[in-house]
């Protein structure tokens, strides 16, 4: 096609100030070089009914990260970005409503955000993601 202008599948979905080569790169709760499990959580092993379990994860969707100052915690200016966060992961008992790991201040937002799901027998279970970046189970 002469002349044609060929548009990516990406431009459409992001700023064009953000890096491409973020966009859907799975982060991996727990594994080097990630954020660690809080409050004894970990990743859901699988059982009779989750026999095919998601290893806890967040990947930015859409837009841009944050600008952080060079200690890597201080953000200069918030990016416009979403995040999706999914997986099977285990709470123990009285952890509930403790954080279970802690997003990178490249990631955060300048307020806190709902994120619900189920567990593997088809429950609501409630979460937020708070401005700090702790991720809680069990708070609406």
């Amino acid at each position: 096609m002469t002349g044609a202008r060929i548009r990516r599948h990406g431009h459409t979905h992001r700023p064009g100030s953000s890096d491409a080569s973020e966009i859907g790169i799975a982060h991996l709760i727990g594994e080097a070089g990630e954020p660690a499990f809080l409050n004894g959580c970990y990743n859901d092993p699988g059982n009779e009914v989750l026999t095919d379990p998601t290893p806890l994860q967040f990947y930015l969707t859409a837009g841009h990260l944050n600008l952080v100052d060079v200690d890597g915690e201080t953000i200069l200016a918030y990016g416009r970005h979403e995040l999706t966060i999914v997986g099977d992961v285990i709470v123990p008992l009285g952890s509930w409503g403790l954080p279970v790991f802690q997003l990178p201040a490249l990631y955060r937002f300048p307020t806190s955000r709902p994120y619900h799901g189920h567990d593997e027998y088809g429950g609501f279970v409630s979460g937020r993601l708070y401005k700090n970046g702790y991720f809680v189970k069990g708070v609406a």
